[in-house]
């Protein structure tokens, strides 16, 4: 796949680098406002200051957006309108109109629009769906997460906890659609109750201590139900990440999974895949649903947090 590069900053030279281990992708153009980036590029990769040149006079088939978060939504819209598919690193965008046209953008030109929710993409999360696959009903679960956190509280909702909020909606039964937020917010942390209809259906917390170098991001997915079949609990940091589960009629069970695998690299296959199904008869908008959600949810969350700490109940 022929790719450009918009945005090659600090995150943005990461994928580049892993834009070019990875077999399946051709770097063509990067593009930054960065007239000293540009001039490192290696032979035979374009560089440009807009995307709109790059796009106008580069073949490519999609293009990774790591530039600035306000820039995201933006750029993607302009890239999938050019018949191209896009990856966004996290938090993509930022407001339910804008998540709401890039769906509808990738539907009308069938291009995949995959914003990356890096935790999503990693074997943890695959034996967790198996699981629940296996069992067919549902399910409680609790995600505790420790992590390096930004350096501003600022960040906590679009940063930190974005992908507590894409691994909440990823496990959540799609029978339920969460209607409403009622959440508080400050600056040391998140606290937010999640509701379908008048039920409710998950709780989610953000310990953020900026004195601290690991902040913890938790949620629960019908946290005040009694059901049992199956549990399962996903705790994960740093340096590993185990799952362990409990159902009536079997043993407590403990998968450890260690090391996180490069996430960069895990994205760049998944969006293989959504580049190469989205024509397909039968093609589920998986991504696009997922980034509709998510952006729902975080856009609540980052209403209250401006709110100064007032509980508020934001309607989805």
């Amino acid at each position: 796949m022929r790719v450009i590069l918009n945005g090659c900053g600090t995150f943005g030279s990461v994928y580049r680098q892993r834009i070019v281990e990875h077999k399946d992708y051709e770097l063509v153009c990067v593009v930054d406002k960065d007239a000293r980036i540009l001039t490192t590029q290696t032979s035979g990769v374009i560089g440009t200051k807009t995307l709109e040149e790059a796009v106008s006079n580069v073949d490519a088939d999609a293009v990774i957006i790591t530039s600035p978060t306000g820039t995201h939504a933006q750029a993607a819209k302009y890239c999938l309108e050019n018949n191209l598919h896009v990856l966004c690193a996290k938090p993509g965008p930022q407001s339910i109109m804008d998540a709401d046209i890039l769906a509808h953008l990738s539907e009308l030109h069938s291009r995949a629009c995959v914003v990356d929710y890096t935790m999503l993409n990693t074997p943890e999360v695959d034996y967790i769906h198996m699981v629940f696959a296996a069992y067919n009903a549902p399910h409680f679960m609790t995600s505790l997460r420790d992590v390096m956190g930004p350096p501003r509280p600022e960040g906590a909702v679009w940063d930190l906890l974005s992908h507590d909020v894409a691994s909440f909606c990823e496990f959540m039964p799609r029978s339920i659609v969460v209607s409403s937020v009622k959440c508080v917010a400050n600056r040391r942390g998140v606290s937010a109750k999640l509701f379908c209809g008048d039920t409710l259906v998950g709780e989610m917390e953000a310990e953020y201590a900026c004195d601290a170098p690991l902040k913890r991001t938790s949620f629960a997915i019908a946290p005040k139900t009694t059901m049992v079949n199956p549990v399962v609990k996903l705790t994960w940091n740093q340096n590993y990440r185990d799952v362990t589960t409990r159902a009536a009629g079997a043993e407590k069970a403990r998968q450890e999974f260690g090391k996180w695998p490069d996430p960069i690299t895990l994205a760049l296959d998944n969006f293989l895949f959504e580049t190469e199904t989205i024509g397909y008869e039968f093609y589920l908008p998986v991504a696009s649903l997922r980034m509709k959600d998510v952006t729902r949810v975080l856009v609540a969350l980052q209403e209250s947090f401006e709110n100064d700490g007032l509980e508020q109940t934001v309607v989805v």
